[in-house]
C-alpha cells in the first residue's frame, strides 16, 4: 500500500516512525533515514527561506521523492516488490558493514535512481528544463549527504575520525563514483524518462543496483582490511549512533 504523504511535515513524521522503528530493532537501517531527516529539515528551511525558483514545487518534489523511499521501504518489510536499487541497499540490513557503507547505499539508490523519477513525474506536463535550477540544489543538498555527519561520526566510528585527520577520507573513497554518477547522469535520467516513459527505468534500475552491491563488496585486501577494523572500532549501539548522527545528546 503506497504511504500518503501531502507535506513535507509529514515526511519529517514518517521519518521519524522509521527511526523510531529501525533504532528499536537495533537495525542499521536506521542510518540512512536519520541522514535523510537532516537534509529533510534542511530543505524545509530553504523552502520557508522562499530559497528556490519555485518553492512549491520544491515541497511537491521532496514529496514524490521521499515517497519512493517510503513505499521501498514498506514494500520491503512486507515482502513486496522492491526496485533492484533498494533492494541492494535493504538486503545487507543483517550485514556486519561500517556505518558508512549503510548510509551510502541509500543514497546510491535514493539519488541516482529515485530523484531523476521523481522530477520527471512532477514535471510530466510541463517543460522539465524549468526544474532544472532547483533540481541542481537539492541533488546538491542530496550529494552531499555523506559528509554532513563527517563530524559526527568520530563519536561512534572512532577509526574514520583518525583517518579522516589523517587526510585517508574513507567516506570519499565509498561515495566518489556514486556521487560523480549522480552529479552526471539523474538529470540526464529524469529528461530521457520525461521524452521516453518507464522503459528507461528498467536498465537504470540495473545499473544503480550494481553499484549498490559494490558498496558492500570489498575485494582488495587491504580495503576489506580498513574496513575491517572501522567496524571493529565502531559502536554497535544503533540507538546511540543515530543520536550521534542527529546531534542529540545521549
Amino acid at each position: 500500500m503506497a504511504t500518503i504523504i501531502n507535506s513535507i511535515d509529514q515526511v519529517i513524521e514518517k521519518l521519524n516512525s522509521i527511526i523510531a522503528g529501525e533504532t528499536a530493532n537495533q537495525s542499521p537501517l536506521a542510518y540512512f533515514p536519520a541522514l535523510y531527516k537532516i537534509v529533510t529539515e534542511k530543505v524545509k528551511q530553504g523552502i520557508n527561506n522562499g530559497d528556490f525558483e519555485d518553492n512549491a514545487r520544491m515541497e511537491q518534489l521532496d514529496i514524490v521523492f521521499a515517497k519512493r523511499y517510503f513505499d521501498a521501504y514498506d514494500a520491503f518489510k512486507n515482502n513486496g516488490v522492491v526496485t533492484d536499487s533498494w533492494r541492494s541497499c535493504f538486503m545487507h540490513e543483517k550485514s556486519h558493514c561500517i556505518i558508512l557503507q549503510h548510509i551510502t547505499a541509500g543514497i546510491n539508490a535514493h539519488i541516482n535512481l529515485d530523484l531523476g523519477i521523481a522530477a520527471a513525474e512532477i514535471m510530466e506536463s510541463r517543460d522539465i528544463k524549468l526544474l532544472h535550477n532547483d533540481f541542481k540544489a537539492i541533488n546538491e543538498i542530496l550529494n552531499n549527504l555523506a559528509y554532513v555527519v563527517r563530524g559526527r561520526l568520530g563519536g561512534i566510528s572512532p577509526l574514520i575520525g583518525l583517518l579522516d585527520k589523517l587526510n585517508f577520507k574513507v567516506d570519499s573513497l565509498l561515495v566518489k563514483w556514486s556521487m560523480e554518477l549522480a552529479r552526471d547522469g539523474a538529470w540526464e535520467f529524469a529528461i530521457k524518462l520525461h521524452k521516453n516513459g518507464k522503459p528507461e527505468i528498467k536498465e537504470r534500475d540495473q545499473n544503480i543496483a550494481q553499484l549498490g552491491y559494490g558498496i558492500f563488496k570489498a575485494e582488495r585486501f587491504w580495503y576489506k582490511s580498513v574496513l575491517g577494523l572501522i567496524r571493529l572500532t565502531e559502536s554497535a549501539n544503533v540507538r546511540k549512533n543515530v543520536k550521534h548522527i542527529l546531534n542529540k545528546p545521549s
